[in-house]
């Protein structure tokens, strides 16, 4: 005789040869299901809402560019403020970096970073890589900011992995405040 196991709902697992009879709820037994509602408490502190009345700004980022130029243009010649996030290894990142800088556009380097399904899925050439010992890391990165010119800024292409490791991501940092001035910025005031 097979045993399946049911689930009833406010009872513990109970055994039967037929569970088809009765309306069955299963869940995981992992799970805690609490038998009435939780209480939302309001913060002890009533956080201070500062109003303006400035319009709000949002800054929007154009990636993974460098492999088509004609889509790079299509977005220069919108009538809008842009950042041009380009990848170092792109077959058209040196072209499309050049041309954004032309036309006055921001441009930051798109740096590929090891996701948590590497080696499965692949950020591509120039990507910084968990396995990379320090001097490694740090010169693939400079390589990577070189083959982007004019990049003001740096985003990540993948790295659910890397961007986890705070070592080697407070080295990334490090080599880009002391490398780049521009993308150590303080807050202003106002």
């Amino acid at each position: 005789m097979k045993l399946t196991a049911c689930v009833f709902p406010h009872q513990s697992a109970r055994y039967s040869s037929d569970c088809a009879s009765k309306p069955v709820v299963m869940k995981p037994a992992f799970e805690v299901f609490p038998t009435k509602d939780i209480p939302v408490r309001k913060p002890l502190v009533q956080p201070k809402v500062e109003t303006t009345h400035e319009r709000p700004k949002v800054a929007i980022s154009i990636d993974d560019l460098g492999h088509a130029p004609q889509i790079a243009q299509k977005f220069m010649d919108l009538d809008a403020v842009l950042t041009f996030s380009i990848l170092p290894y792109g077959p058209f990142h040196r072209q499309i970096a050049d041309a954004v800088y032309v036309k006055g556009f921001e441009t930051i380097l798109h740096l590929p970073m090891e996701p948590v399904e590497y080696p499965h899925i692949n950020p591509g050439k120039g990507a910084l890589l968990t396995t990379m010992a320090p001097d490694q890391l740090i010169e693939q990165l400079n390589t990577n900011l070189e083959a982007v010119p004019h990049a003001k800024g740096v985003n990540n292409h993948m790295g659910s992995r890397m961007t986890t490791n705070s070592t080697q991501l407070y080295q990334i940092v490090t080599i880009l405040k002391k490398t780049r001035p521009l993308f150590h910025r303080q807050p202003h005031d106002g």
